[in-house]
């Protein structure tokens, strides 16, 4: 299995990754990629300065990338290298004014940056890897690469059954892998009921904001299942 890199990534950051990957012994290959700028089997990263991933929090662009890759990848993982810093001093650059209107807008704009890595820890599902150096993250990400073909124990809970809600139902949804509560309460406000969900096409539970493919089929073959299913 090869290392897919987009072809149109070519910064520095990139040689350095394919130079490490050689080292790991992990084959690297480039082609055009529609979702994603790497992609490993079914792990997709999405790799951006800390600079980039402000802008793309600004003009929207990294809910939509956030939704394909949800809707694409098993696992998915956003990548940021830099400071909140260093993100809104590149900004600020372009700003003319000062004083308190200055300081107010630097404020505000670490606030959306701060605001957008919490958003997708909770509300998606998606991991997100966010080092201040280029180096560190690239360490993480080749070595959750080179962990992924292995087979490993899987650590499982001793206590599965923890109430923190006081919906019962909403609980229970949100103990599937890629179902954060507040999904759990959107698929109940719009169909009522478990029972009503399962009852549905994969089509209909892609209705709800923030699901995706993978998660509305994982849903319903656990509903509908009469074996045993993995997560």
């Amino acid at each position: 299995m090869a290392l897919i890199i987009d072809d149109r990534e070519k910064s520095s950051f990139t040689n350095v990754v394919q130079e490490k990957a050689g080292k790991m012994g992990i084959l690297t290959e480039r082609k055009r990629l529609e979702v994603g700028d790497y992609v490993f089997g079914d792990i997709c990263f999405e790799i951006k300065s800390s600079q980039d991933f402000l802008q793309s929090v600004l003009n929207k662009r990294i809910w939509n990338q956030i939704d394909n890759m949800d809707r694409n990848y098993q696992r998915n993982f956003v990548v940021i290298h830099g400071t909140v810093l260093d993100a809104v001093d590149k900004f600020m650059t372009h700003s003319t004014g000062g004083g308190s209107d200055y300081r107010s807008k630097s404020i505000w704009l670490k606030s959306k940056f701060m605001g957008a890595v919490g958003r997708i820890r909770l509300d998606y599902d998606v991991d997100v890897i966010w080092k201040d150096s280029e180096a560190s993250v690239i360490d993480e990400v080749i070595t959750i690469i080179k962990m992924s073909p292995n087979k490993r124990a899987v650590i499982e809970p001793t206590i599965i059954k923890k109430i923190t809600t006081e919906d019962v139902r909403v609980d229970m949804l949100a103990m599937l892998k890629g179902l954060t509560r507040p999904k759990a309460r959107l698929l109940l406000e719009h169909f009522g009921c478990i029972m009503e969900i399962g009852e549905n096409e994969v089509s209909d539970i892609l209705k709800i904001k923030g699901v995706g493919k993978v998660t509305a089929e994982r849903l319903l073959n656990i509903l509908n299942s009469e074996e045993k299913v993995g997560q």
